[in-house]
């Protein structure tokens, strides 16, 4: 069975790390394809997002969420389930650059 070419570990179990997913988006306009996953059910049901920018490295390979996003979003409150629902957008504002909806 082949190998994946890219394994990313959610931070602690539990979180629903993967729930949604979203990519095919350039959100730093660096010319590689990010990607977003939430853990709604991080800390308390606070709920968190993951952002990875794309790179340019061989595969395979491994990341952790907290070691390895370039983003993390965080809700304010426990309950909020924040990242219940993540997206691209398009570019909304006009500035070129592909904007997200979380």
């Amino acid at each position: 069975q082949p190998l994946p070419d890219l394994t990313i570990n959610g931070s602690i179990a539990g979180e629903n790390f993967g729930g949604f997913i979203a990519g095919n988006f350039d959100i730093n306009d660096d010319g590689f394809k990010d990607v977003m996953i939430s853990a709604k059910l991080n800390n308390s049901n606070k709920g968190r997002v993951y952002l990875f920018f794309g790179r340019c490295n061989s595969a395979p390979y491994t990341l952790n969420a907290v070691t390895n996003a370039d983003i993390i979003f965080e809700g304010e409150a426990t309950g909020n389930y924040f990242g219940w629902s993540v997206s691209k957008a398009g570019d909304y504002n006009g500035d070129c650059i592909d904007d997200i909806v979380l």
